[in-house]
């Protein structure tokens, strides 16, 4: 009897050894998700904030913001760039 308790307690301990590994990975993902949320979001916001500069207006007024619109762009690209981190650090 005390031959199979230890075999089962040597069993479950193994199982959740091995479910802790299959797990983990999953464990990580949580903060990977919520910092792609937060720069989608800030993404949203960003172009949301370029299409209200341009819409409706005519060439001559788009041009006329032509360096704001280059800010919005650079803003947009470093966001992209920082999200694309979280992501290579996650591939790792």
């Amino acid at each position: 009897m005390a031959a199979i308790a230890h075999t089962l307690i040597l069993l479950i301990s193994y199982r959740q050894e091995e479910i802790c590994s299959i797990t983990q990975p999953y464990r990580q993902e949580a903060p990977t998700l919520k910092a792609l949320i937060h720069y989608d979001e800030q993404l949203v916001g960003q172009c949301e904030l370029l299409r209200s500069m341009v819409n409706g207006q005519d060439g001559a007024a788009i041009l006329a913001k032509a360096p704001d619109l280059e800010s919005g762009l650079e803003a947009i690209r470093a966001t992209l760039l920082s999200r694309e981190a979280v992501l290579l650090d996650r591939a790792l």
